[in-house]
């Protein structure tokens, strides 16, 4: 049987949280219905000493609301926090590569600031963050990920002015975004990147010579 926890502490002599480590998800055949086990979890500490926590180490952990990630974590693996759907708040260090691939899927953030030091914005990393309104970007910023803010709540969004791509997927599914602000670089737009958003005006901007399918539809 699965034991339901409320606080979670890792000392910093733990360097590597592994993956999966507090995954709380399964489905249960017998009852014919999805299971959260790790719901009740709500307080999860972690100690300066941590190096890495691993893919999907909170994945389905629907009760934590806001977590500190201590300045000696360097990596952030992907799906780490996968439909953390309650979580709101995270005080991230300021590293370059901190995050990867699809992070914070399904979070509950209204809004984030992207740490200085990062120049690039990993696949899938708010996907399905539907309360998403506000990113704040650093002007670093070089590289946006496929799908990145797929199914998101803005309403406006300025991409930062080194990017010179929106690449497949990019503001997918975003039902209330209506004006987006392209810098002059821009060169290319991919494949459904403005899929089902709800411009009024659309210009493109001239310095474009690519244009996937589906762009905006």
């Amino acid at each position: 049987s699965r034991q339901e926890i409320a606080f979670v502490e890792i000392p910093g002599t733990i360097k590597n949280i592994p993956d999966r480590m507090f995954y709380a998800y399964y489905y249960d055949v017998h009852a014919n219905e999805e299971k959260f086990p790790h719901a009740s979890l709500k307080t999860v500490i972690l100690h300066d000493g941590i190096k890495k926590i691993g893919s999907s180490a909170f994945g389905y952990c629907t009760g934590l609301e806001s977590i500190e990630i201590p300045n000696s974590v360097r990596k952030i693996d992907d799906h780490a926090f996968y439909n953390c759907r309650k979580l709101k708040k995270i005080k991230l260090p300021n590293k370059k590569r901190i995050l990867s691939d699809y992070v914070f899927y399904g979070c509950a953030f209204e809004t984030f600031d992207i740490p200085e030091k990062v120049t690039e914005i990993p696949h899938g990393l708010f996907y399905g963050c539907n309360s998403l309104k506000t990113v704040n970007m650093p002007e670093g910023i070089e590289v946006l990920g496929a799908y990145a803010f797929s199914k998101c709540a803005f309403e406006t969004f300025d991409i930062p002015e080194k990017v010179t791509e929106i690449p497949k997927g990019l503001f997918s599914g975003c039902n209330s975004l209506k004006t987006v602000n392209m810098p002059k670089g821009i060169e290319g737009i991919g494949e459904a990147a403005f899929e089902g958003c709800a411009f009024e005006n659309f210009v493109v901007p001239d310095t474009v010579k690519k244009i996937g399918e589906q762009a905006r539809s």
